[in-house]
């Protein structure tokens, strides 16, 4: 049996774009987890 490259090109970018959804999503909450903390001063 052999393995498309092609289906585990998809699988690879597939990952990347999560890891970097994931990543933006962290970076943001961490932001406005700042900013209310500012605020609250």
């Amino acid at each position: 049996m052999t393995t498309n490259p092609y289906l585990l090109a998809a699988y690879a970018v597939t990952w990347v774009i999560h890891i970097v959804y994931l990543a933006t999503i962290v970076s943001r909450y961490s932001r406005l987890k700042r900013e209310i903390d500012e605020l609250k001063k």
